[in-house]
């Protein structure tokens, strides 16, 4: 990289090398017309110098021309197949400089040599516009990389000047003299034109990289929002499936107990009517839960598997022990899964009311003393097991709607359940986790 650029501008390391690699797709893209114009400039001289020079070496300078943008040709066709890969872009630009060079020196450096028409003025001072002109041309064309300007100048220019000035009349050399000016007014011209092109190319980057880093921003921001939204949707619906669920569980309580207390009401004893009120006590206390867990899923969004936990053995302490039933629980919670965090309310409330079932048949049918309960979260799912030391399955149990509800619930979640029975009975039931599950499509 040109150092009066990278005085002017500090660059990063990435985009110097972007610089590099664009630079030298530039001049290579300028091949086929360097070669048009250079073949083109040759047979117009051919045709000028036909009468003042050798024709064999105006034949033979003109296939050496044709030889060394052969060789340019097939130089550029080499590096676009390679793609202008970052490393090798100082590379092919130190040989496009060398080719430029020699093409210049045999093309038009060599006119002062074997070319330059002694004995006519006219056609001298043609030569001296036909090399200027060449060299403003290479100069436009390649005014990006200071080297190439230098390779231009230096192959074309120095020869035809000398040879002016060592011929030595006065027409001459103020030919040569006009020529020196020239040179020295385009050097100066291709090192002002190199640093707005380089300051363009750095702009470019600049604004390509504003615009990647833009939309970037904006995909993330989109994905943000659409996520957002997607979440705001999900927790819209299960809202409103929790409470179509706290409806029907709610209602199916209160009208048990309405059919309970109309049968009280008729009872002809007051044994039979205490029964009747202790399962409306009881119904009244499922109720009382359901909405008190309900509440308290709405008010704590996301629950740890720790608190989870907790919360599983304060149910099983709360609902086994006024039953003379001995509880406890494990927990197994894979490493992995220790800052894990339920952010499902609806899941949180289907898994409560599985266990409660589970809880509440045990209750009813098993006549157990002991109830041990493991809670294991590995592999993306929750296995919840409850085993108790009662009389097994029954045919009450089979026959009971609780055994439905678990079946239908866990199958709701997408889960597993399994039931054993040897010496009592164990009930388990395995959710996934995974966000593909169903409980995590709502």
């Amino acid at each position: 990289m040109d150092k009066t650029f990278l005085k002017t501008v500090p660059q990063t390391q990435d985009k110097i090398n972007w610089l590099r690699v664009e630079r030298v797709r530039m001049i290579y893209e300028c091949i086929p017309v360097d070669i048009a114009g250079t073949l083109l400039i040759c047979l117009s001289a051919s045709i000028v110098l036909w009468d003042v020079i050798s024709h064999w070496i105006i034949i033979v300078w003109f296939l050496a021309t044709v030889f060394i943008e052969f060789i340019f040709y097939l130089m550029g066709r080499v590096v676009k197949k390679d793609g202008f890969s970052q490393n090798k872009a100082r590379v092919w630009e130190n040989m496009f400089a060398l080719i430029l060079f020699f093409q210049g020196l045999i093309s038009e450096g060599s006119l002062a040599l074997f070319l330059f028409p002694e004995t006519s003025v006219p056609h001298q001072a043609f030569i001296a516009c036909l090399v200027g002109g060449v060299m403003a041309g290479a100069i436009s064309f390649y005014t990006v990389s200071m080297k190439i300007v230098f390779a231009a100048i230096i192959s074309m220019m120095p020869l035809l000047i000398a040879r002016f000035f060592i011929e030595g009349s006065k027409i001459q050399v103020v030919l040569g003299v006009t020529l020196l000016i020239y040179v020295w007014i385009m050097y100066l011209f291709a090192k002002r034109t190199n640093l707005v092109t380089l300051n363009f190319l750095s702009s470019y980057y600049d604004l390509s990289m504003s615009k990647e880093t833009l939309e970037d921003e904006v995909n993330k921001a989109t994905a943000s929002l659409r996520e957002s939204l997607e979440e705001e949707k999900r927790l819209k619906k299960e809202k409103e499936m929790m409470i179509k669920d706290l409806h029907d569980g709610v209602g199916g309580v209160m009208t048990n107990i309405n059919l309970i207390a109309e049968v009280a009401q008729r009872s002809p004893s007051t044994h039979t009517m205490q029964r009747h009120l202790s399962e409306i006590s009881h119904f009244a206390k499922e109720g009382i839960s359901d909405i008190r867990n309900f509440m308290q899923s709405l008010d704590n969004h996301d629950i740890s598997l720790q608190s989870f936990y907790a919360e599983l053995r304060e149910i099983g302490n709360s609902m086994l022990e006024p039953h003379n039933m001995e509880f406890n629980i494990e927990s197994l919670i894979a490493k992995s899964y220790a800052s894990h965090i339920l952010t499902s309310s609806l899941f949180y409330l289907n898994i409560l009311r599985i266990y409660k079932e589970v809880l509440m048949n045990i209750i009813k049918h098993a006549k157990a003393t002991n109830v041990t309960a493991i809670f294991e979260v590995r592999d993306e799912k929750m296995t919840i097991s409850v085993k108790d030391n009662g009389i097994g399955f029954t045919m009450d149990m089979r026959n009971g709607s609780g055994l439905n509800n678990i079946k239908s619930r866990t199958k709701e979640m997408g889960g597993e359940l399994r039931i054993t029975s040897d010496m009592g009975l164990c009930v388990t039931f395995e959710i996934p986790l995974s966000k593909t599950s169903p409980i995590h499509q709502i």
